[in-house]
């Protein structure tokens, strides 16, 4: 709901959103209509968005490992929105890009 009142002569419109929520993401506009002029817009984007509730590192085998073996290391990131980026890092290099897949969890 827009609540119009005039301040100095001016007119105000404001808008007051609570209780933020996905649905509330996008473009908000704001256009002038008067019957001797022009309309004129002005935009702003609004992008909602809440962190990771949980971050997993999973290891599909024992975490000692012999030279030869093959092991998988899981990342999970749940419910970022918009999705997080997942990096690993081995002793505090990234690991190449080439040895890490990510798939986007869309059920959060």
């Amino acid at each position: 709901m827009c609540r119009q009142y005039t301040e100095k002569l001016l007119p105000i419109c404001q808008l007051i959103v609570t209780n933020i929520d996905f649905v509330d993401t996008g473009e908000y506009k704001c256009k002038t209509i008067h019957h001797d002029s022009e309309s004129d817009t002005a935009s702003a984007y609004i992008l909602v968005s809440y962190p990771i509730r949980k971050l997993e590192l999973h290891i599909d085998n024992e975490t000692s490992l012999s030279v030869g073996q093959r092991t998988y290391i899981e990342c999970q990131a749940r419910a970022g929105k918009p999705a997080p980026q997942i990096r690993l890092n081995l002793g505090g290099l990234p690991i190449s890009e080439a040895r890490v897949v990510q798939k986007v969890d869309v059920e959060g």
